[in-house]
């Protein structure tokens, strides 16, 4: 049950993809998160272009944060868990930037034998 499984992949990249906002999803069923949709906006501000980041991990370069942040950052992306947190990192041109990051976990389904969420 893969977020990016059959055609939620491209409702998803058409609600994200037009937005002036920096919006981001991720597949946390797929080793490494890779980024499935972006906004423009986060194009804009990261200077990443969508072909660039699609279907790869996306990883502000130089990329810092504390230990306990680092922890629960991964912590949400094995669980769904929300998560908010600043991460130090550059763009693409170089330049430094701090991102708020805002973490959710996106429920698309119920498994009908757990009860459990399908995110």
């Amino acid at each position: 049950a893969c977020v990016c499984h059959s055609g939620l992949s491209a409702i998803i990249t058409s609600i994200v993809g037009g937005t002036d906002i920096s919006v981001t999803v991720a597949d946390p069923q797929i080793r490494g998160q890779p980024l499935i949709a972006m906004s423009r906006g986060f194009q804009v501000i990261s200077g990443y272009q969508q072909h660039e980041l699609t279907g790869r991990s996306f990883r502000i370069p130089d990329q810092t944060a504390d230990g306990e942040t680092m922890f629960d950052l991964r912590s949400s992306c094995k669980t769904g868990a929300p998560f908010t947190g600043i991460l130090e990192g550059r763009r693409k041109s170089g330049e430094n930037c701090l991102t708020l990051l805002n973490l959710l976990g996106l429920s698309v389904a119920e498994d009908v034998v757990t009860g459990e969420e399908v995110w």
